[in-house]
């Protein structure tokens, strides 16, 4: 499977307002979304190509090892990141459900005469509850899904090609 982005120059890959070098430079929000949006239509179980094309004039063999370097290395980056924040959505939504619940029962215990602490802890019990189920049916998918993205991407063959490659 191929994804093709056309680029009128290597800068379209990375951040409009870092000056560094192409090894250095953070990837720019534009190029991360048109990718994702490519490639949610793409069979996951498919290896994909990923093509830049550009004017022939303004290739360099030499940049473009250090670009595909860049992209792999950020693609790999960002799929551990992901990981790594799916598991602790995972651990902080299982601590708030249990705190919720402890708060709720605490309260549960306290006599009558404390009425008025009683109706408080109630509060940060539900917020803490759902909070928890927040994380859990709606954050966490999110975050898997980015790290979907990110695993699949840094397996793929980057190229880059002149812009006449699909021209018929």
């Amino acid at each position: 499977m191929e994804i093709v982005i056309t680029l009128e120059s290597y800068d379209d890959i990375f951040d409009d307002f870092d000056p560094r070098p192409f090894n250095e430079r953070s990837l720019s929000a534009d190029f991360i979304n048109v990718l994702n949006e490519r490639i949610k239509k793409v069979d996951f179980s498919r290896q994909i190509n990923l093509i830049l094309t550009m004017p022939k004039e303004q290739r360099s063999m030499k940049e473009e090892k250090t670009i595909e370097k860049k992209l792999k290395e950020h693609f790999i980056t960002s799929s551990g990141y992901w990981k790594n924040k799916g598991k602790d959505m995972i651990g902080i939504s299982i601590l708030y459900l249990l705190g919720g619940l402890a708060i709720y029962i605490g309260g549960g215990m306290i006599d009558d005469y404390i009425h008025t602490l009683k109706q408080y802890l109630i509060i940060p019990s539900w917020f803490l509850t759902w909070r928890a189920l927040e994380m859990i049916v709606i954050d966490y998918p999110k975050a898997n899904s980015r790290k979907q993205f990110y695993q699949y991407i840094s397996n793929a063959k980057i190229e880059f090609k002149n812009n006449d490659f699909y021209k018929a």
